[in-house]
């Protein structure tokens, strides 16, 4: 009979755990029909039917910004929606 070493399942089994716990520990949020968690340290803004998350960096100069639109009926036409 072949021997099973327990030290890869225990690790498997540790790094489940823990990835586990960090998805459980961030708040869930929900706008419209989206359920989501909001980036760790974005700014949120809320605008009339949209949600607006950005962040800076000023030290590179860089931002970057994603807006959460509510949902709505289509009118059948890509192009007017």
């Amino acid at each position: 009979m072949r021997k099973i070493s327990m030290k890869p399942i225990l690790f498997l089994i540790v790094c489940f755990l823990s990835l586990s716990a960090n998805s459980f520990a961030q708040t869930t949020e929900t706008f419209d029909i989206a359920t989501f968690q909001p980036p760790k340290g974005w700014q949120r803004q809320d605008k009339g039917g949209v949600v607006i998350f950005r962040t800076t960096n000023e030290q590179r100069g860089t931002f970057a910004m994603f807006m959460l639109y509510a949902s709505g009926e289509s009118s059948g036409d890509a192009k007017s929606d």
